[in-house]
């Protein structure tokens, strides 16, 4: 009847909207514990380098200081907000890769073994480890799996024990006869053994060959940590403080589901901003050479390579906008004793090569007296203040120490002692090296000038270059003196010493190859046909596979009216293997694609993964296309692009900034590049160097003074350039006094200046 099919759809209705009403309450409620999980903010740790969100092109910051807050729910459900993340306690004392110190030893953890205590339902106690005989099941629904913590206070586990071995100890009660398996509470999780690498040992006076066991009980270890309350993350376990008004003997074990982060910042000037939230910041991942925080510790240029530092500066501010820095000097052993303060140019900063230590990093102490009333050789740096560094110990106690009576931990640490033990620098090394095998490179490269008039064919049959004509070296293109001046575009020279690859083997581990010599046969004649005017390459005698080339800068970008130098040398494979190529640098680092060491980033050399077209092609490239690459591409108008990634920023505003900024610092190092040329130019291009600075110095000494008015690098006689944009302070404080070493060495050469 209609009557009761009416009464079956309202049942119908009542049944399926009943069930229907209990998916979506429980849908809604899974979908908000997915969004309060996936809610999660940026969060920042000490020393992160940021900005405003409101002003990314403003001036950048170094956080100094964070709180956190937490979410949290507990194995039971319960959940616990804005709970502070200095009152949580990690579930082990010592996890895999921490660092722990035992005495004078510092070492890294690869490996723990867990110990727990389980309380079993029928009353039992039992003390094992993890890694015994005995089986052990979760029985619990972890809010969050985590496969390197399986096990935690509160977590209902069942065990099951082997019929023959077990390693568990009973503290209470005894495992029953024929019981194989139990379920129970676990109420204590810790480590108990960690295998440990040891990396570092602070004590001089110890015996290094006495190295600590790698197991070592997690009780003789001391974890070495500034921050552990600000390291926190979603998903992590962590332990709360007992409840002292509940029955439970074990302390509640909580899943972090939600974050929240507060960070003080110490701006560029000095300035500081206390209790931001971290939605307000970005951070700064691209940081420059030149840029410096407050209490940082900084030294001069051209001072950094002397190992008796005449002193070391303290960053009191910086003027981001003007790159300059109000630094305080002081003598290298004593703080008190202070020389004076200046305001001095960014780009006549570095970083001090032994002081530049950064928040939360492992340092230990220099010497044998102890710190205060610290007893430990290990810590972390915990602050600075009135340039003192603030170390917390491994033992607890934070102390204020003077930056020379700590050091870092390097990995390089016994390279550096080497170098310093009786041998000034690397080059002193090469040097050392070379006079005790003398005898042997000379017959080497005896061999290697024979080279050119013994070859085979490829037939395997020796010729000599009087049977052919075509290996022999091509005549010098002829050369206008007016246009070009009395030195050559092109040359063979004989002295190759100070090449960076002379001491290079490999010729005389195969016999060089008729088609070999002519391939570099027809590069010769090349370069002498059609080397542009401001490239000039040196050929030798004695070692056919090694060149030179000096390449003048161009106008219009910051490496104007300088000089650069590479050393090139042709493999065997050549040409179906690029050339070696090295940047004689100077130790000056001009450009992101030539570094101080002389290794040059280049897709064409194939040191840098570019697309197929940019690469070496055996059949395509050449010296000429390598020499011309390295002028127009690499000393270009916008160096900064160069850098990987950069070429993202290209005409954006922080892009076309950081290019301006990177520009202003080239064209300084490119004229302490000029000074290391005329002290100490390339052999076989003594004359170039003359002949180009004397022609160009009046031009150099000009555009100096154009740029100390404000003119913008690259541009120093442009009138509409300079009103549109002007160079910053530091950069004419630079500017400055590399003019008045520029004008004194011309003058020194007797330039007409």
């Amino acid at each position: 009847s209609e009557s009761s099919s009416l009464g079956d759809l309202e049942n119908t209705d009542s049944f399926y909207g009943g069930e229907a009403c209990s998916v979506i309450a429980n849908l809604d409620e899974t979908i908000k514990r997915i969004d309060d999980f996936l809610l999660f903010e940026r969060q920042f740790l000490h020393g992160d380098i940021v900005c405003l969100a409101s002003d990314s092109q403003g001036q950048p910051g170094k956080v100094f200081n964070v709180e956190m807050t937490v979410n949290m729910e507990t194995v039971d459900g319960r959940k616990i907000e804005n709970a502070d993340c200095k009152n949580l306690q990690r579930i082990r004392s010592v996890s895999a890769d921490d660092y722990v110190v035992r005495g004078p030893w510092l070492g890294k953890v690869e490996k723990t073994v867990d110990h727990l205590t389980v309380l079993f339902d029928d009353g039992t106690l039992s003390h094992f480890s993890a890694d015994g005989a005995e089986k052990i099941i979760s029985l619990s629904q972890d809010v969050v799996e985590d496969s390197l913590q399986p096990l935690y206070p509160g977590q209902r586990v069942s065990v099951e024990f082997p019929s023959l071995k077990r390693s568990a100890r009973w503290l209470c009660g005894v495992l029953r006869k024929n019981r194989k398996e139990q379920q129970g509470t676990v109420l204590d999780v810790d480590t108990g053994v960690a295998f440990i690498h040891w990396l570092f040992c602070a004590d001089i006076s110890s015996e290094k060959d006495c190295v600590p066991s790698s197991r070592q009980d997690s009780k003789n270890l001391t974890v070495l940590s500034a921050f552990p309350h600000a390291s926190w993350q979603l998903g992590d376990w962590c332990m709360l403080p007992l409840e002292r008004e509940t029955n439970q003997n074990f302390q509640n074990a909580a899943v972090i589901v939600k974050t929240k982060t507060k960070v003080d910042v110490m701006w560029q000037d000095g300035s500081r901003s206390l209790g931001l939230d971290s939605c307000l910041l970005l951070p700064v991942n691209m940081i420059e050479a030149h840029d410096f925080w407050p209490d940082a510790f900084v030294s001069e240029k051209g001072t950094s390579d002397d190992r008796n530092f005449p002193r070391y500066g303290i960053v009191r501010s910086v003027d981001a906008r003007e790159q300059t820095a109000e630094v305080k000097w002081c003598k290298p052993s004593s703080l008190s004793c202070i020389d004076f303060e200046e305001t001095v140019s960014c780009y006549e900063l570095v970083e001090h090569p032994g002081y530049s230590f950064c928040l939360g990093e492992a340092v230990y102490r220099v010497g044998e007296e102890k710190n205060g009333e610290s007893s430990s050789y290990f810590g972390n740096v915990f602050g600075f203040r009135n340039g003192y560094v603030e170390v917390k110990w491994a033992d607890g106690l934070t102390i204020e120490v003077a930056p020379y009576e700590i050091s870092r931990i390097n990995s390089d640490e016994n390279a550096s002692a080497f170098l310093q033990d009786g041998v000034e620098n690397e080059e002193d090394v090469k040097q050392s090296f070379m006079n005790s095998f003398s005898s042997i490179t000379t017959g080497l490269f005896d061999f290697l000038r024979k080279s050119y008039a013994k070859a085979v064919d490829d037939d395997g049959k020796y010729i000599c270059e009087e049977e052919d004509e075509s290996l022999k070296p091509p005549a010098m293109a002829p050369c206008s003196s007016e246009k070009r001046g009395s030195f050559l575009q092109f040359d063979m020279v004989s002295d190759f010493s100070d090449h960076h690859f002379a001491e290079a083997s490999g010729m005389e581990e195969a016999q060089v190859r008729r088609s070999w010599l002519k391939t570099v046969h027809n590069e010769w004649s090349s370069l002498a046909k059609d080397l542009p005017e401001t490239i000039y390459v040196r050929a030798y005698e004695g070692r056919i596979d090694l060149l030179r080339a000096a390449i003048v800068g161009t106008q219009g970008t910051p490496y104007h009216d300088g000089l650069f130098f590479f050393d090139i040398r042709l493999p065997l494979e050549y040409p179906n293997e690029p050339p070696k190529v090295h940047y004689n640098s100077f130790g000056l680092r001009i450009n992101p694609n030539l570094y101080e060491s002389g290794e040059i980033c280049l897709s064409l050399l194939n040191t840098w993964t570019g697309s197929e077209s940019e690469a070496w092609n055996s059949k395509s490239s050449s010296l000429i296309q390598l020499l011309l690459s390295l002028q127009a591409l690499v000393l270009n108008e916008k160096p900064y692009f160069n850098e990987a990634g950069y070429d993202s920023l290209m005409g954006k505003a922080e892009g076309e900034k950081n290019a301006v900024r990177y520009n202003e610092n080239a064209l300084l190092v490119n004229c302490r590049s000029m000074l290391c040329h005329l002290n100490k130019p390339p052999k076989n291009f003594e004359a170039l160097v003359t002949e180009h600075f004397r022609s160009r110095c009046r031009n150099i000494l000009t555009a100096c003074r154009a740029y100390l008015n404000g003119a913008p690098v690259c541009n120093p006689f442009s009138v509409e350039c300079c009103e549109r944009q002007r160079s910053s302070t530091g950069f004419r404080i630079g500017i400055s006094k590399l003019h008045a070493k520029l004008l004194e060495a011309f003058l020194e050469k007797g330039f007409d200046c």
